[in-house]
């Protein structure tokens, strides 16, 4: 190619479509495993992103003992406080990744 600029632009369309399609196949989903021998109200809260410290809750309520929740998030980073059926103590500011289906273990 003898004209620079237009290599200039096919590259930087074919970097945009490879960024592209990295962002598309993230997976920012997760599981959210009651393990212990109680019930759990949880609460999940989604990050806002972009380092913000900001939350707001997305889903609440009981998961069964050894039941899992599934979640899809939004940005891979959720925050989550729960409480066990035994207890009346809310163990809260929890933070995770969720991504690539894992598994975040509530007690």
């Amino acid at each position: 190619m003898k004209n620079p600029t237009l290599l200039i632009i096919v590259a930087a369309l074919l970097a945009g479509l490879i960024l592209s399609a990295e962002a598309i196949g993230q997976d920012k989903s997760c599981q959210f495993e009651a393990t212990g021998p109680d019930d759990v109200y949880l609460v999940i809260r989604e990050k806002t992103g972009s380092g913000d410290t900001r939350e707001y809750v997305v889903w609440k309520g009981w998961i069964k003992k050894y039941q899992q929740k599934q979640y899809a998030s939004q940005t891979g980073q959720v925050g989550y406080d729960y409480r066990l059926s035994s207890d009346d103590r809310t163990y809260g500011d929890n933070h995770s990744s969720c991504e690539d289906g894992s598994i975040i273990h509530i007690p």
